[in-house]
């Protein structure tokens, strides 16, 4: 089975808590090989969020994909959280292997 398992990140550059929260994601990416790690920087890329700007509670947000569905997402920048979740995604994308 062919699975693509996301962690996007949504932020923004002048951020704190998005630059604060920036080596915990660099560090599970390099951790977690199977898991395609996104950042999507809201200034940069404003046009094509548009339609979902709106329901990003605040940044950075998370949202967590299995093939293809979100199926967890997470607000804020609390590391132990963010580790946590990550590491469903894995147990999930290991599991249907």
């Amino acid at each position: 089975m062919n699975c693509l398992f996301i962690n996007k990140k949504i932020l923004n550059q002048r951020c704190f808590p998005c630059k604060l929260i920036g080596p915990t994601f660099a560090d599970l990416a390099k951790e977690n090989k199977d898991i395609k790690f996104l950042k999507v920087d809201i200034d940069e890329n404003s046009e094509e969020l548009e339609d979902i700007l709106e329901n990003i509670p605040g940044v950075p947000t998370f949202y967590f994909y299995s093939e293809g569905k979100l199926i967890d997402q997470m607000s804020g920048a609390n590391a132990r959280l963010l580790k946590e979740k990550t590491s469903s995604l894995a147990s999930i994308k290991s599991s249907k292997a």
